[in-house]
This record gives C-alpha cells, sequence and structure tokens, in this order.
C-alpha cells in the first residue's frame, strides 16, 4: 500500500469499473491527474461482492445488483469500508454522488477529520430524468423533485468545496438554491485522441465510403441522452447526403432501435459497443459529432471526438455550448427542433473547423494542476 497521509485522496462513487458511464471515465481520468502531481486516490465504491482490490486501490462495498442495470450495485453497506479508508489518514475526501456512498464519504471525512469535497454529476433533478426513470406523472414527478431538490441543498451544504464541472451547471444549482460552487472543467485523457488518424484512413479501416457524410452519436445509450431529435432529424439529413450512425449500447437501445425503424430505416446504422481503437476511429470518420442530451454536466465525448479533429453540433441552452467557445469547435441547434439539428449539421460539414486546438484546458495535466490546488492548498 502507499504511504498514508497529505497526498492520499479517498474517492466515493456509487459506480465504478466494470460499469461504464461519464462518472466512472471522469475517476479514472481523476486518478490519473493526481499521479502526475504525485498524489495517490483510492475509490470506494459498491460491488456485489465485498473486499478490496490492492492491486488497483479499490475498496468494495457490498451491493446488490440492480436487475434492469446489472452493472450496477445498490449499496447495502456503504459506511463499511470507512474504517479502512481512515487508517490511510486521507487528507481529502471526494465525493461523487449524493446518494450511499456520498453520505459514506461525509461518515468518512467525520471519521478521519479530512478535507471534504464533492463534484456534481447529474442533473438528477431535472424533469425530464425524473419522468424517464421515476415516472411519467406530473404530480409524481413535480413531489419527487422538490423532495430531491431538498435533499441536495442539505447534502452539498456539508462539504467543504462543492466542484460543478462547468459554468452552465453552476447557474442550475443556483436556480434551486445551491450556492457557491467552485467551477473546474472535468479532466479528459486527450492524449490517446490527439494522434487519430485523418477522416480518409478512419473510414478505410472502417470499410465506410469516402463520399458519405456521417453524423455521428457515440456513448451510452439511455433515455436522458435525447437521441428522439437526431432520430427525427434522419429523415431530413437524408436528403442533405447524410447518415446516422449510432455508436454504443446502453438500457435504451431496443427503444431506439424501433423507432429508428419506424421513422428512417435506411438512414441510421446502431454499431453497438466498440472497442476504445473503434471509438476513435469513428470520431475521425464523422463530419460531425451530435450529442443531443441536455442531460450533461460537461461531455467527455464531445472533448474526445474534437481531440479527434471532429467539430461539434450540440443542443442550445445547454453545458455542451461552452465547449465550443462562441463557435470556434461547432455550432448549436435549438433544442428539440429536428430541422434545426438538420439544417446545422449542414453548415457545419460545408464548414472549416480545428476543434482539436481547444482541447488542452481538459488535459489530465491542466486539471491535476487545478483539482490538487483545491484539495491541497
Amino acid at each position: 500500500m502507499p504511504t498514508k497521509g497529505d497526498g492520499v485522496v479517498a474517492i466515493y462513487s456509487d459506480s465504478y469499473h466494470p460499469a461504464q458511464d461519464g462518472v466512472v471515465t471522469y475517476i479514472d481520468a481523476l486518478r490519473k491527474s493526481l499521479d502526475l502531481v504525485g498524489a495517490t486516490a483510492y475509490v470506494v465504491t459498491t460491488s456485489r461482492k465485498q473486499g478490496i482490490d490492492p492491486a488497483e486501490n479499490v475498496f468494495y462495498a457490498k451491493g446488490i445488483a440492480l436487475m434492469s442495470y446489472p452493472q450496477y450495485s445498490i449499496c447495502v453497506r456503504p459506511f463499511s469500508m470507512n474504517r479502512r479508508i481512515a487508517v490511510l489518514e486521507p487528507a481529502v475526501i471526494h465525493s461523487q454522488t449524493p446518494f450511499s456512498m456520498g453520505l459514506a464519504s461525509l461518515r468518512a471525512a467525520k471519521l478521519s477529520g479530512s478535507k471534504k469535497i464533492a463534484t456534481f454529476h447529474s442533473l438528477v433533478f431535472s424533469e425530464r430524468a425524473i419522468s424517464a426513470y421515476l415516472h411519467p406523472n406530473q404530480i409524481v414527478v413535480r413531489s419527487a423533485r422538490t423532495g430531491l431538490i431538498r435533499y441536495l441543498r442539505w447534502f452539498y451544504s456539508r462539504f467543504d468545496v462543492l466542484i460543478s464541472p462547468s459554468n452552465f451547471i453552476r447557474e442550475k444549482l443556483e436556480e434551486i438554491g445551491i450556492y457557491g460552487s467552485v467551477v473546474v472543467n472535468n479532466g479528459v485523457d486527450i492524449e490517446k485522441f490527439l494522434s487519430s488518424p485523418d477522416r480518409e484512413e478512419a473510414r478505410r479501416l472502417l470499410g465506410i465510403p469516402d463520399e458519405e457524410r456521417i453524423i455521428l452519436y457515440l456513448g451510452r445509450i439511455g433515455y436522458e441522452k435525447n437521441l428522439e431529435i437526431l432520430i427525427r432529424a434522419a429523415p431530413s439529413l437524408a436528403r442533405k447526403g447524410f447518415r446516422v450512425y449510432i455508436v454504443g449500447s446502453g438500457p435504451s437501445l431496443d427503444y431506439y432501435q424501433k423507432l429508428a425503424e419506424m421513422i428512417a430505416p435506411h438512414s441510421i446504422l446502431f454499431k453497438g459497443r466498440v472497442t476504445e481503437y473503434e471509438k476513435i476511429l469513428y470520431f475521425s470518420a464523422a463530419n460531425v459529432f451530435c450529442n443531443p442530451s441536455q442531460f450533461e454536466v460537461l461531455s467527455t465525448v464531445d472533448i474526445e471526438a474534437m481531440a479527434c479533429n471532429t467539430p461539434l453540433l450540440v443542443p442550445s441552452d445547454s453545458s455542451q455550448e461552452e465547449i465550443i467557445e462562441g463557435g470556434k469547435g461547432g455550432m448549436a441547434f435549438v433544442s428539440d427542433d429536428p430541422e434545426s439539428l438538420s439544417d446545422r449539421a449542414e453548415d457545419i460539414a460545408s464548414g472549416v473547423y480545428s476543434p482539436r486546438k481547444l482541447t488542452g484546458r481538459y488535459s489530465l495535466e491542466n486539471h491535476g494542476k487545478r483539482i490538487s490546488s483545491i484539495y491541497f492548498d
């Protein structure tokens, strides 16, 4: 085990490998960022088996697998690892969740006297998210939202520092009465994307015709990603010579496949889960990358696509607008408007962009410096 003390950080999360989502991706990037500044990170999470992986510095509290999402667990003993973490005398406890392991992080910090940091990762209080995953009835949705907001105010008030990954999210938190968060963009491991092949080579390797225009979505396929808007835009996009590629997997894949079959069966391709190498190829092969979700706090896949020099098409009034920096990295379409999405895709494909130049601010090195100043200063 590494040396305990000032450079030790315990990261608490409800999700970690083998799950694949934005929080897991961020934790991996955070750990690499901390390595660069000489800090040691441990992850405290939940799994169906309680135990410790000393090779990876991961502590697993006992959980029960979710039936609909077997890669995730509901923690039944969230505090079970806290005394083992206290032995390491962590300087910082960093929570990535407001739920079970987040509560465990608060107790751990009290036990060890550590600095308490939290990062806000998900717009769980939005009506769109609640209606998609809890219940469509508006009375139920509003009651749940009210109760959730009260809880989030209480929870985040217990931390020394609350981090918002974007200015947009900081404003959303202020709208529900959570003030004083510090904006720190998530770190992204952009280095592996910067040497990506050009479009011609990527298409050759994937077997995609040179003349085909591609508008790409790559990521988790869930209701909150709002892929309906991209699918409904597909007929208009097809008239402009585009084909929609949807790459990835998730709980809503079957729903979106059936919707695509009804609306534009020959204009939309679902490619399923791909390897990291194939992901780089798809980013590089696309003319436009579009993540239509308004649910993002800071979209990692957007930045990865930009690092492959692919411009973005993002929804207006979302955190993603910050990433394109006033049109330097792409364009915004009117949210929930398929024709606007189609028209802006045409504009981007006809323009010249160099989005790779905008990605340096998200590097692991920059994130490590910024986050360590919050942890240790």
